[in-house]
């Protein structure tokens, strides 16, 4: 396994460059925003960052609690922080503009969507969704099992779960009604034009729209992205470290060419959707690049 100062290599001869290391540590959550190659970074103390990979890092906020989920709106004004002592806050830059609380305790999940906020997550009465409006009324819509929001074509809401058959995907409505198969256990996580099914010896990539999904395999995965492009894989592993992967090859995991980034698991990997920079989180923030 190679150190972070080495390029490593894979089939196209891209390979990931350690290029930053803020001074961020246990990082909880990160997210990108899509407008500028920003990134939000929540702490364990409860901070919340802004960091530029230019200009450098600037504190939004402290004594918010430990966030375990960040997204930024669509228009990168916005950003959703969602706790796991079962608060949400919505903040544009240090100003607060609405907040309240939720029923989860975890496998979390959230979007901007129209004028509101959608969080999903696993309840004590089960899989449920909470629709809320910034300074209105909220309300509470059962799931089934290990379905995950997400937004489609014409910014409609949907759902989507893993099969043995594939990925089902339905548009959310008054009624929610998917096929009688059992939902697979992949840990599923949404990213752009793909949604990511995770285990403990690889990961699934399907297409949202529809196509066959690809798979690598490699031991141990924590967490994983799809670049916007669709074309490569960045991996974390629970000791700690990197992969970067070809999408259109069916990698194993004696293939991979790891770099280690951290001594500790890997909780966060998210590709930036402007510029090329991939940040991982474990016990510090790592962002890299690639050749």
């Amino acid at each position: 396994m190679r150190e972070t100062h080495d390029a490593h290599y894979l089939h196209d001869r891209k390979g990931l460059e350690a290029v930053l290391r803020p001074l961020i540590k246990h990082p909880t959550a990160m997210a990108w925003s899509p407008k500028k190659a920003e990134l939000y970074i929540a702490d364990q103390a409860g901070t919340l960052h802004h960091l530029d990979p230019v200009l450098g890092t600037r504190v939004l906020g402290e004594g918010l609690g430990e966030i375990s989920l960040l997204v930024v709106s669509p228009d990168g004004k916005r950003l959703l922080a969602v706790s796991r002592a079962g608060t949400w806050r919505v903040m544009e830059g240090t100003e607060l503009l609405g907040e309240g609380k939720h029923p989860f305790f975890g496998n979390l999940d959230a979007l901007f969507y129209l004028d509101r906020i959608i969080i999903a997550g696993d309840s004590m009465d089960g899989r449920m969704m909470l629709a809320a409006k910034i300074g209105g009324p909220e309300k509470k819509i059962r799931l089934p099992d290990r379905v995950v929001p997400f937004l489609g074509d014409e910014d409609s809401l949907c759902l989507g779960r893993a099969t043995e058959a594939g990925l089902q995907v339905v548009r959310f409505g008054k009624t929610v009604r998917f096929p009688p198969v059992e939902p697979t256990k992949h840990r599923l996580v949404v990213t752009g034009r793909f949604v990511l099914g995770l285990t403990g010896t690889g990961v699934v990539v399907w297409p949202r729209t529809g196509g066959s999904p690809r798979t690598l395999r490699l031991p141990d995965i924590t967490a994983g992205d799809v670049h916007k492009d669709g074309d490569l894989v960045a991996l974390g592993t629970r000791g700690g470290a990197v992969a970067l992967a070809p999408m259109e090859a069916r990698v194993r995991g004696d293939q991979f060419d790891l770099v280690r980034a951290f001594e500790r698991r890997i909780t966060v990997v998210t590709f930036s959707q402007r510029g090329r920079w991939l940040a991982t989180g474990a016990e510090g923030v790592q962002l890299w690049t690639w050749e």
